[in-house]
């Protein structure tokens, strides 16, 4: 329950103020706990914001499993990068504060890769019946995919004045996504 409300309290910190802007120190004095309590639970600041971000990795993998099972027609992906893009709204905050992280910190910038990578496996039908070293191309090229959307939508927040623009932005990448699955799904020859 106390890890529960030190995170929560980091979340609304993290989200309001950013990552770097936010201390263990207010962490704990929003949270009603010492900073040492804090340390209790929590190796470091980093491992707090990594916590957070896995708390959205569940809905972030059964996206990449339905990615696996959709047909590449532009309808379907459409939808698919609407539900993507609201979990990533439902998220935002964690999500630009873990890439603000990532930014600041190596030992997270070093899991952004291989976390997509993983999302990347959760899709057997696009990966299958490749060598061992195209599929960890493959892979590659799935997580990097999966983060160039996240920055798209955390660069379409800020840079756009409204609906109009993210609908833009969300049909623009459903055409990149439709290209790429095409291209991902090409079995070796």
């Amino acid at each position: 329950m106390l890890t529960a409300r030190i995170l929560a309290v980091a979340q609304e910190l993290f989200t309001r103020q950013g990552y770097q802007a936010t201390t263990v120190r207010q962490i704990a004095f929003a949270a009603k706990v010492t900073h040492t309590t804090i340390y209790t639970y929590f190796d470091s600041k980093a491992e707090i914001i990594v916590r957070l971000g896995a708390q959205a990795f569940p809905a972030l993998e059964r996206l990449a499993a339905e990615l696996d099972q959709i047909a590449p027609e532009r309808e379907a992906l459409s939808a698919w990068v609407r539900s993507y893009a609201g979990v990533w709204r439902a998220h935002r905050g964690v999500f630009d504060a873990f890439w603000e992280a990532a930014m600041a910190e190596q030992e997270i910038a070093a899991r952004l890769l291989p976390s997509t990578i993983y999302l990347a496996e959760q899709m057997p039908l696009t990966l299958g019946g490749r060598a061992d070293d195209e599929a960890a191309a493959l892979k590659r090229r799935i997580g990097l995919f999966f983060l160039y959307v996240h920055q798209m939508l955390s660069i379409t927040r800020l840079a756009t004045s409204g609906e109009a623009d993210e609908e833009e932005v969300l049909e623009n990448i459903a055409g990149l996504l439709l290209f790429s699955l095409q291209a991902w799904r090409v079995r070796p020859g």
